[in-house]
């Protein structure tokens, strides 16, 4: 008999070439003007960070740009260089469906080909997840046996069904597929990375006679995203001639904002940003439009690019040193700023933006925000939204993704009848 669970996972997706194995992909475009004074601006772009001058540098990227690294234990190393006669191993980045079949393979006892694990999303290298829908399929013939020790090394000799202690056997069991199967849940987890995690487990019902299997990626009513990023906000003083000018910590650079603990799931926005100026871009570009300009090049012309974007806001607060918010957009503004409530201080402020539709496009969640944050910081103006959304090539050039490291897939959710009570 065949059987699909559906898994509900969370992972940190710094270390990992995105959630699907596919293609190498060309990196996106960078901004090549307007840089603040000492921020070089695709380093900026990339999520590197580099600060031109005498001062030190912080490396590595986000969103699979080049980056000079020290060797770690995961990198090539002169030893390794040695023992391989010389040359250097390049480190294999895996995928986290590669880590979640390396998981299940070793639960189940199945091969590759018959648990088909396959994703509602399949995020960028760097990007993250909160709300990722897993499905896979499991034939009950002859599992392996789990005692929930995590060491997988027990193997059933008898007929999964008759076994009372097996994972398999208790999901097969159950009178309602309503109920999570934290046993399954349990194995998984215990054989997968810290940076991966399964936080939840159901059984789907078998599709009626004539019906399709379920497929994570069909039936979605809609996908969350959420993109979190820390900022000064920009602000000026009248100089000599009555100019205005913007005060000289607005071009401080990240090195001013970042902290020991941050997280991987934060981009240090390297830019003063006019956080009316954002809000309002967020507001405009909400609704339905051509969003052909927000997605990459290569995917541009293959399909229709006409989307209903429900939600795109952006929540702001300011920063607080004991505090470094959450991904959730429930509880994110804790200490939101009261309406019409100013200040004229450059002051640290955490954003979190929430982009709600049916579906995305490759990239074009990044490049919304990028959008967006270049409104705030000047680059780019609101009368330049009517000219983004034509969908032309040359509007396209006016559009920069922001890095992966602050992208986040939130929640998916199912208008499939019986769905959305199995997955919680």
């Amino acid at each position: 008999m065949l059987k699909t669970f559906i898994l509900t996972v969370e992972y940190d997706g710094t270390h990992y070439n995105g959630f699907q194995r596919q293609e190498g992909t060309a990196s996106s475009p960078t901004t090549a003007s307007k840089p603040c004074s000492d921020v070089d601006e695709t380093a900026a772009r990339t999520g590197t960070c580099t600060v031109v001058g005498p001062t030190s540098r912080r490396t590595g990227t986000d969103d699979g740009s080049p980056s000079r690294k020290r060797p770690s234990p995961t990198t090539s190393s002169n030893d390794r260089g040695r023992r391989s006669g010389g040359r250097k191993r390049s480190r294999i980045v895996t995928t986290i469906q590669d880590q979640l079949e390396s998981a299940l393979v070793m639960l189940t006892n199945r091969n590759i080909a018959q648990l088909r694990v396959r994703g509602a999303g399949r995020t960028d290298k760097g990007v993250h997840a909160l709300g990722q829908i897993v499905a896979f399929d499991y034939h009950e013939e002859g599992s392996r046996d789990d005692n929930g020790d995590g060491d997988g090394s027990r193997e059933s000799s008898n007929d999964v069904n008759g076994v009372s202690q097996s994972i398999f056997s208790h999901a097969s069991l159950s009178d309602s597929y309503g109920e999570e199967l934290w046993r399954i849940r349990r194995s998984i987890n215990s054989r997968l990375p810290r940076d991966i995690v399964v936080r939840s487990v159901y059984g789907l019902p078998p599709p009626p006679p004539g019906g399709r299997p379920f497929e994570a990626r069909r039936d979605v009513q809609t996908k969350r995203y959420t993109y979190r990023l820390r900022f000064r906000k920009k602000r000026m003083v009248a100089v000599a001639g009555g100019r205005m000018q913007m005060i000289d910590i607005c071009s401080s650079g990240p090195n001013t904002l970042r902290r020991a603990h941050d997280p991987n799931s934060i981009w240090i926005c390297p830019w003063a940003l006019d956080e009316r100026l954002v809000q309002k871009a967020c507001k405009l570009l909400s609704g339905s439009h051509d969003f052909s300009c927000f997605v990459v090049k290569s995917d541009r012309r293959k399909r229709d690019n006409n989307i209903d974007l429900k939600k795109f806001k952006v929540t702001l607060r300011d920063d607080d040193d004991d505090d470094n918010g959450s991904e959730d957009d429930e509880s994110y503004p804790a200490k939101v700023k009261k309406s019409g409530e100013e200040t004229s201080e450059a002051i640290p402020c955490s954003a979190l933006f929430t982009l709600e539709a049916g579906g995305f496009r490759r990239q074009m969640v990044r490049r919304l925000v990028g959008f967006a944050v270049d409104i705030g910081r000047g680059y780019c103006c609101l009368d330049d939204i009517p000219k983004v959304l034509t969908g032309t090539d040359e509007a396209a050039s006016l559009v920069n993704a922001a890095p992966a490291c602050g992208l986040c897939l939130s929640k998916v959710e199912y208008n499939r009848k019986g769905l959305l009570a199995s997955v919680k």
